[in-house]
């Protein structure tokens, strides 16, 4: 009898600890999920301004000259320059990226990745922002399944500022410049979305930026969105007077 409630109560104890341990795991998980949560909240938040933004702005008549350029099918494509030399799997390349923005979500979207050759000047390819070549960096392009999809990852781009090559891909070589994404456009809008450029340098505005096949441009990153539909919305733009 002494050794059955001996027995019993070793028991009782080890169900005790496992209970215990259990409840510690729980606890640290659901912490976890809490972080998570929030992450994503600001993240939501934060594409939803940004989608507010397009809206009002979007609300404008759509010009037939721009119609005309969107008659392009959108590649729904993105271009990742900078990556080192050592990294060689283009998949796992690209996973390494949105794991890295915090957008694994985004992986199942991907419907191809492919490298691109160096550029050089005797073969500029229309369609491309252009990037400039860095040593024996690699280059990759980037297919997803839909235009939200590329819209939310280039929106993250700004991110890859704050991180080293290191930090991405777990290697010891870094580059001048880090990583930057850019999207790849159709031929007509290319040209446009390069006097977009262009004009905001010349006009001290903000970057202009693409969402949906639409570019916009503002005086600063805190102002609202104008949709550049042809060069003529271009030549209405005052100068950003600081």
């Amino acid at each position: 009898m002494a050794a059955q409630q001996t027995e019993q109560r070793r028991l009782i104890a080890e169900n005790s600890r496992v209970i215990k341990e259990l409840d510690q795991r729980t606890a640290t998980e659901v912490s976890d999920l809490r972080g998570q949560l929030a992450n994503s909240s600001n993240e939501i938040t934060a594409l939803r301004s940004d989608l507010n933004s397009a809206a009002a702005a979007s609300s404008h008549p759509v010009s037939a000259a721009h119609l005309n350029l969107l008659s392009s099918a959108d590649p729904c494509e993105v271009r990742i320059a900078g990556i080192p030399s050592v990294v060689t799997d283009d998949f796992a390349t690209s996973e390494s990226v949105l794991r890295a923005l915090q957008l694994e979500r985004l992986a199942s979207l991907i419907l191809r990745v492919c490298a691109r050759s160096p550029r050089t000047p005797a073969s500029v390819e229309p369609g491309v922002v252009p990037v400039s070549s860095v040593g024996a960096c690699r280059t990759i392009v980037v297919c997803l399944a839909s235009a939200g999809a590329r819209d939310m990852l280039l929106a993250a781009a700004p991110k890859l500022r704050l991180l080293t090559l290191g930090s991405i891909f777990g290697t010891a070589e870094s580059g001048p410049d880090g990583l930057r994404m850019l999207a790849i456009l159709p031929g007509p809008l290319y040209g446009l979305f390069k006097k977009c450029q262009t004009a905001s340098r010349f006009l001290h505005y903000a970057p202009p930026i693409v969402r949906s096949l639409r570019i916009y441009i503002r005086q600063s990153r805190e102002s609202p969105l104008i949709p550049i539909t042809c060069e003529a919305d271009l030549g209405r733009l005052k100068p950003h007077s600081f």
